[in-house]
């Protein structure tokens, strides 16, 4: 039974430091990382914090993925990030971007001020609650 549309829940501009990249100049250190995340969350949440998804579950997903050690792509924070957010019962679809905000800076590339991207939607399917319905979508400004 559906109590109506179902509630966007969103964290933007969360920060963090992540050690990721796949050139050498990004091994072994740590880089900022801008996410955002938005979740589909079932009709009926919202009544009480018991119905729906905390704000800080999302951050703790984010944290606990960063501080797992090396990742080589942003996108695989992404897809590893929305796949826990659909972990939680009531999520019915993820939404997550990452910006590696420091981009390019060993290239000489505008000092670092550089920002590359990627974004991740993931739908649970039939066969799977952590299978992905549409590819990661990847853009890079440098």
């Amino acid at each position: 039974m559906s109590d109506g549309p179902p509630t966007k829940i969103f964290v933007r501009n969360l920060t963090l430091e992540a050690e990721i990249g796949i050139y050498s100049h990004e091994q072994g250190r740590l880089q900022p990382l801008v996410v955002e995340v938005e979740l589909e969350v079932a009709a009926g949440a919202g009544r009480s914090i018991a119905e729906t998804v905390n704000y800080e579950t999302i951050v703790q997903h984010a944290v606990s993925i960063a501080a797992a050690g090396h990742i080589g792509l942003l996108e695989t924070y992404a897809r590893r990030l929305a796949h826990a957010c659909l972990s939680e019962a009531r999520v019915l679809s993820a939404r997550v971007r990452g910006e590696a905000t420091g981009a390019g800076a060993a290239h000489g590339r505008g000092g670092g001020g550089g920002q590359a991207g990627s974004a991740v939607i993931s739908a649970p399917d039939s066969r799977s609650r952590h299978h992905d319905r549409r590819a990661s979508v990847a853009a890079a400004r440098l």
